[in-house]
This record gives structure tokens, sequence and C-alpha cells, in this order.
């Protein structure tokens, strides 16, 4: 059976209330591939599960893709918003349950925060690790698709703690804040990517998000810092 849930701000990222069918009985609700859920787009789950359920904070988004079957191999998960941001202001709380891939899971096998996603060729990235932190952009235009625009040996994740991600990004700069704290300021001066989606995403981990919230920059906000 299921139930309507109405949700506000966290569900519905820019405030507006949205209806999101959840389990009656409690238990996760699966997001299958190319599904929509109020605010949300469920894009792939890796072979493995993408799921929602209701906690006493809001909406909790769990991504759990299938296990790799070896070191060539890798599986993620994602989903992104249904509606697309010019200047955003936007964070989420994450928390990498499981690492799955056997022996030596890498560091950037945790979750991630997307944003201005338009496809999986473009878009920016921001991933907290066990060893530190990466921002990066997904661009065709460089070899594996993928540049890396800054990095840093903290803050670090920890595995099975939550932490608080906010992003803001006007014009070609933006600016990143782990658990409160200033972590990094970029500019791209180099095809910048105006709009897009923001996106909860995984590699090869069991992942959770949570009391995630969206909204265009106003006037008085000012420049990323």
């Amino acid at each position: 059976m299921l139930v309507l849930l109405l949700l506000g701000a966290i569900a519905a990222l820019s405030g507006v209330w949205a209806i999101i069918q959840l389990s009656s009985d409690g238990r996760p609700t699966r997001w299958r591939d190319g599904s929509a859920h109020g605010p949300w787009l469920a894009i792939f789950d890796g072979y493995g599960h993408t799921t929602a359920h209701a906690a006493d904070d809001g909406l909790v988004i769990t991504l759990s893709p299938r296990a790799a079957e070896g070191p060539d191999h890798t599986h993620a998960g994602l989903v992104v918003s249904a509606e697309t941001y010019r200047n955003v202001r936007f964070s989420t709380q994450v928390r990498t349950v499981q690492q799955l891939r056997q022996d030596s899971p890498a560091p950037w096998e945790v979750g991630w925060v997307l944003w201005n996603y338009t496809d999986p060729q473009h878009f920016y990235a921001f991933v907290l690790k066990p060893n530190g932190w990466e921002l990066s952009k997904q661009d065709p235009a460089y070899p594996g698709g993928q540049r890396f625009l800054a990095s840093g040996p903290s803050p670090r994740s920890t595995l099975g703690s939550w932490h608080t991600v906010d992003v803001v990004h006007a014009g070609d700069s933006m600016a990143v804040s782990v658990d409160g704290v200033p972590t990094v300021r970029m500019q791209d001066t180099e095809r910048p990517y105006p709009a897009g989606s923001i996106g909860l995403y995984c590699e090869d981990a069991v992942v959770e998000f949570r009391r995630t919230a969206a909204r265009e920059l106003r006037p008085t906000d000012g420049q990323p810092s």
C-alpha cells in the first residue's frame, strides 16, 4: 500500500509543496530508472536500488548500486531535480553508509553532490572523501571526460556520519562549504555551465541524502564566497 506524503521545502527543493508516494508501512519505496517522484527524477540505480522513505525531518533518499564484480567494474546511482536552476544555492546532508567494493575501496567511492547538471557528460561535482575533498567538472572536451578544478586534504568525510554540503553557484563562480566551514571558492573561465539540475550521486557505495533544499539566488545574496 502507498501513502501520499505531503512534503515542504525539503522535498520540493525550492519551497513548492510536492506529493510523493511512499509506503504506508514505513518501508523504503523503490524509485526505478526513469521514474519521477515529485521534485525528483531517478536517472539510474547502478543495477541496484534507489529508494526513499519518510523520516522525522523529511525525505531520505538512499542510493544503493550493485557491488562491483571486479577491479575494472563500477556501479553508480543518480537522482536529479526535475527543476533546473540558474545561479543556485543548495544544500544537502550526505552519509556514506557502506563502501561496497571488497578489499580496497577507492576514496571517491562515497556520496557526491552535483549541480548545473544537463546530462551525464555535463555537470559540476563535489565529493567529500575519507582522505579529503575534490571539486570537478564533467567535460567531454577533456581526456576521460573529467576536469579536476580543486582539491584538498581537509575537511574529510567519516563513514557512517552525516555531513552538510552547501553550494552556491553564480555565473562562472562557485563556492562550497562543508559542515559550515568554507572549503573552496572557484571561478570557471573555460566554458562554464550556466544552469542545470542538482543531483545526488554515488559510486560503489550505499549513500543516504536528507534535508536537501535548493533555490535560485536572490539579488541580496551576493557572490559566492
